[in-house]
């Protein structure tokens, strides 16, 4: 099986697709006893080669869907997909080997889910893949993969890791791959072994079989006759009706789900990111239906994202990523070196945003405005009592609002008299409420 990084950093790694032509000169190059599949990760896992023969595309290579524009790089779900191929559709007597090529590490766009990720991969598929005698060779791709981790579940399972710097070296690192899996001797393939001969035991003479006892015929009741008749016909009523409630309830799921997803598909609200040093080159940077990635440089996947270019040394190439979700706007720090800050406090995974936040990248500020948020906070006003200045006379009146009995429950509704505040003491600066010690 083929794991193969698929992400969108592969394509500046790997330009001409040398990968596609390494790996069939690789493949052809082999028995014809070989059966090979592919597993291709970026964000998500697909297996567009299922275990077969091999397809001959001649030099120029045979991998569908390997286009490199995935946006993460998930290969601890590759490898999964991988060894459950190997354990369930492999050969039982064949070898079986997985050839995982990266340019990078676990990235799934979450840190805390990349930890556990990478866990999984060394401490539970690795082990797994070793038990059924599946071996994991390893070929990293630049300076940026995960070298320890490849080393370790290479080594785990009996297989080897090799460093590709370029992709012009990839043929050299196959040839290197081939020579070792050639090294141990293997059986050739056989047909299972045949059953054996069936036993023929000898003829012995056995007696004759009594007669069959004589067979009375009983005349039919007319009443089981109906009764069973009428259970048959309950039975089918039942059968009906819960066929019935079975659409019923299937027609209201589809029904949640067409509305789920059209409240999936609203726009989030108006929200501007304000550069406050000018280092964008533009002051204003509105935020639209897509998440927004601040980066030193902007990416090539520029339909799934909207960029923030920041040009400082101290802004990784993808920093930090603002994106609308559950009705509000989070930021999620995305493995940077010097860290996103909301409001001098680092963000470790994700933070949500609120209005007028200040967003720092090392030293370079922002501010995040969201109008509707700006009037949202609001005051739970006390049943006990409310006061307004009269800016009339420039004096404080103060309507207490009693309780109609004694011992009466505080938390209950009451009529609020506002008779004494003028049209213009009720908005603006000159409406404030007071709060007494004991008040619910």
């Amino acid at each position: 099986m083929l794991v193969l990084d698929n992400s969108g950093s592969m394509k500046q790694n790997d330009p001409d697709f040398l990968v596609s032509k390494a790996v069939n000169i690789f493949i052809r190059q082999q028995g014809p006893n070989i059966r090979v599949g592919a597993v291709l990760f970026d964000q998500r896992v697909r297996m567009p080669l299922a275990l077969a023969a091999w397809p001959d595309a001649g030099d120029g290579g045979y991998l569908p869907g390997l286009d490199y524009r995935g946006y993460f790089t998930d290969s601890p779900a590759g490898m999964e997909r991988a060894i459950y191929e190997l354990k369930n559709n492999g050969r039982p007597w064949a070898g079986k080997q997985i050839i995982f090529m990266t340019d990078g590490i676990v990235d799934t766009g979450d840190a805390g889910r990349d930890i556990e990720k990478t866990a999984w991969l060394r401490e539970e598929l690795a082990p797994d893949a070793a038990e059924h005698g599946i071996r994991i060779f390893g070929i990293v791709f630049t300076e940026a993969a995960d070298f320890q981790l490849i080393q370790s579940i290479t080594r785990q399972t009996g297989g080897e890791y090799y460093r590709a710097p370029t992709a012009a070296m990839l043929e050299q690192v196959f040839d290197r791959l081939n020579r070792k899996l050639a090294e141990p001797a293997t059986a050739p393939e056989s047909a299972p072994a045949p059953e054996p001969a069936p036993v023929v035991e000898a003829e012995i003479p056995r007696p004759a079989p009594p007669a069959p006892a004589p067979i009375l015929i009983e005349a039919p009741d007319e009443n089981a006759a109906r009764e069973a008749r009428l259970q048959s016909i309950i039975t089918v009523g039942v059968a009906i009706i819960l066929v019935v409630m079975l659409l019923g309830i299937l027609i209201l799921l589809i029904r949640q789900d067409r509305a789920s997803e059209k409240r999936a598909q609203r726009q989030p609200p108006p929200a501007f990111i304000n550069d406050l040093h000018g280092k964008t080159g533009k002051a204003t940077h509105k935020l639209g239906g897509r998440p927004l990635m601040f980066g030193r440089v902007a990416g090539q996947d520029s339909e799934n994202f909207d960029y923030v270019v920041v040009d400082e040394a101290t802004v990784g190439r993808r920093h930090a990523l603002i994106e609308f979700r559950d009705h509000a706007c989070w930021i999620i720090d995305q493995g940077s070196i010097n860290g996103t800050f909301v409001n001098d406090l680092m963000v470790e995974t994700r933070r949500r945003l609120k209005h007028g936040d200040r967003i720092r990248l090392y030293k370079c500020e922002f501010e995040f405005i969201m109008p509707e948020l700006e009037d949202i906070d609001s005051t739970v006003v006390s049943n006990t009592v409310f006061a307004a200045r009269a800016a009339r006379d420039g004096r404080e009146e103060v309507t207490e609002l009693n309780q109609s009995a004694p011992g009466a429950n505080k938390k209950q509704d009451m009529e609020l008299d506002l008779s004494v505040i003028g049209p213009e003491e009720t908005t603006g600066s000159n409406k404030r409420v007071i709060m007494r010690e004991g008040d619910s």
